[in-house]
């Protein structure tokens, strides 16, 4: 009788998976803004976010979402200018 040799599968190695959900920390730095501003923006509404219990958490896909809403290609300056 013959002996069955098993044989073994390769695994292929699956790319590593992107969080679809991310922390305020991980957030601040996706959008490259300080963690408090990103914090005072989410309890003024400004951007869209979840709450956890006292997480706060925020989706990519929102958050790329509102950057397109937040593009605009006319310049608008910060403060009224100044009359001489």
């Amino acid at each position: 009788m013959r002996s069955k040799k098993k044989v073994a599968k390769k695994k292929t190695a699956k790319p590593p998976v992107e969080p679809k959900i991310l922390s305020a920390e991980d957030a601040a730095q996706y959008l490259d803004i300080a963690l408090i501003t990103l914090r005072r923006w989410a309890q003024q509404g400004r951007i869209p976010h979840l709450r956890a219990g006292r997480l706060l958490k925020f989706r990519i896909a929102d958050l790329d979402r509102w950057i397109d809403l937040q593009t605009t290609t006319t310049w608008t300056p910060l403060r009224p200018q100044r009359k001489p």
